[in-house]
């Protein structure tokens, strides 16, 4: 009688129960940087100030009040000693936010022949994501920023490059070319594609020199983001 009732019980709350709960719970789909970078409809290079690193996104555009404001940031690579975190920052009021922390200083921890490389796949930040977005707020002038404690650092990205003027020119907006160390002899030029679908009418790669050695030659290459805006009136 007891194997009864627990069959009984099996067959009349449980599964049903589970088929309930199978049918209801709804399956969550990791989308690719591709996909989220294909949701943005407007390139940041219309706001960008690439002598300052600034931009501010304004409360209208073409006739339309900006409703919000999504910054769509994917992490290419970063190159240099120092480890560091990527930040938006609030011109006014100093308030960072961080995107992306270097979790070593390269993927080997070693300066080797491409000038510190820290990527995606060799781990440079950890199991963090390399795509964020971050919300922007409309009027608010916004700088990118490097800093870090190994060793202590912290500069504004007051001097950048895109892929509409590469560190290398090549005359290819679907590209940033760059030289990975341009102190050695040959240098030798990388260029990362866009990743956005859509191409670099909506995508910009932005590469930042950080300073570092004011001897030394510019690289722009730093940090190197590929950012979009997904704007909703």
């Amino acid at each position: 009688m007891k194997h009864f009732v627990k069959l009984f019980f099996i067959l009349i709350i449980i599964i049903p129960v589970a088929i309930i709960l199978i049918i209801t719970i709804p399956v969550v789909y990791k989308s690719s940087p591709q996909e989220q970078l294909a949701q943005c409809n407007m390139p940041i290079r219309s706001f960008l100030n690439e002598n300052s690193g600034t931009f501010s996104i304004p409360q209208e555009l073409e006739g339309n009040i900006v409703k919000s404001v999504q910054a769509v940031v994917y992490f290419h690579e970063s190159h240099g000693g120092f480890r560091s975190c990527f930040s938006f920052k609030e011109v006014n009021t100093g308030q960072k936010t961080d995107l992306f922390c270097e979790v070593k200083f390269s993927d080997k921890n070693t300066r080797g022949q491409n000038d510190w490389l820290g990527s995606v796949r060799g781990g440079i930040l950890g199991n963090a994501p390399a795509m964020k977005n971050i919300v922007l707020k409309p009027t608010i002038e916004y700088t990118m920023s490097i800093w870090g404690n190994l060793p202590p650092h912290d500069k504004d990205a007051r001097s950048t490059k895109t892929n509409f003027i590469d560190p290398v020119p090549d005359g290819n907006p679907k590209t940033f070319t760059f030289y990975e160390d341009p102190n050695i002899d040959p240098p030798q030029p990388k260029s990362i594609p866009v990743l956005n679908p859509q191409g670099f009418s909506v995508s910009t790669i932005i590469g930042f020199e950080d300073g570092y050695k004011q001897e030394e030659k510019p690289d722009y290459n730093d940090v190197i983001i590929e950012i979009c805006l997904k704007i909703d009136y």
